[in-house]
C-alpha cells in the first residue's frame, strides 16, 4: 500500500488532497494485486506519480485524489505478445 503526507507534520491537509478516506482512492490496488512497490517517482510539478511493481506494472496515479491514471504491463510475457503483433503486422502490409 502507498502512504503519503507532508515531511512538516506528517499530516496531509485536505487543501493537499482531495479525498477523504483512502477507500475513496486507487491506493489499495498494490493490495489486490499482491504486488510490492520498488519504486516511486514523483512529477516535477507534483501532480503526479509512478510506481513500479513486483507485479512488473508502471502504474501514473493523481496525487490530488490517489485515482489511477495509467497502468503499463512491462512484463516480459506482454513485451514479448507486443513484438509479435508488431511483427504480424508490419508483415502484412
Amino acid at each position: 500500500m502507498i502512504e503519503y503526507w507532508s515531511p512538516k507534520d506528517y499530516q496531509l491537509s485536505k487543501d493537499e488532497r482531495h479525498f477523504a478516506s483512502k477507500m475513496a482512492t486507487d491506493l489499495y490496488t498494490f493490495m489486490k494485486a499482491k504486488a510490492h512497490v520498488f519504486a516511486l517517482a514523483i512529477s516535477n510539478d507534483g501532480n503526479k506519480f509512478a510506481t513500479f511493481s513486483s507485479d512488473d506494472k508502471v502504474r501514473v496515479f493523481r496525487f490530488l485524489d490517489g485515482k489511477l491514471s495509467r497502468a503499463y504491463d512491462e512484463a516480459l510475457q506482454s513485451v514479448q505478445d507486443l513484438q509479435r503483433a508488431g511483427s504480424g503486422e508490419s508483415s502484412n502490409g
